[in-house]
């Protein structure tokens, strides 16, 4: 298995352990545990549109994964720089490359998410 398929594969999978049981204990605790509290009577989201929401977010799973494992691939392929030290690079220029990199994951990262956005078919 190539390793940014073996990668993706390991993303993949903790993507779904960490969604899973996060999301989990989360709608233990908010809508069996105390519901009560937090909405009022009638206005507690229905079963139906809870996994309509876990349908939506599964199909998501597998291009977000990807995002890391390129990353990874990149790092491999020696087409990134990482410092151990401030000093290595100075001040300014650390600060220049943290803001870029912030810059273009947050690009990436709103588009993907917009983009999933119009995956009809993960609608009714």
């Amino acid at each position: 298995m190539p390793r940014v398929v073996a990668a993706w594969l390991r993303c993949y999978v903790m993507v779904n352990v960490v969604y899973f049981l996060t999301g989990g204990m989360w709608a233990y605790y908010v809508y069996l545990c105390w519901g009560h509290k937090f909405f009022s009577t009638g206005n507690m989201p229905a079963g139906k549109d809870m996994w309509e929401q876990i349908k939506v977010s599964s199909l998501s799973m597998p291009l977000y994964s990807m995002l890391p494992a390129v990353a990874e691939f990149c790092v491999e392929q020696g087409w990134t720089r990482a410092y151990s030290r401030i000093s290595d690079v100075g001040v300014g220029w650390y600060l220049g490359y943290f803001v870029l990199y912030m810059t273009c994951v947050e690009f990436w990262v709103y588009w993907m998410h917009r983009g999933l956005h119009d995956v009809k078919f993960g609608y009714k």
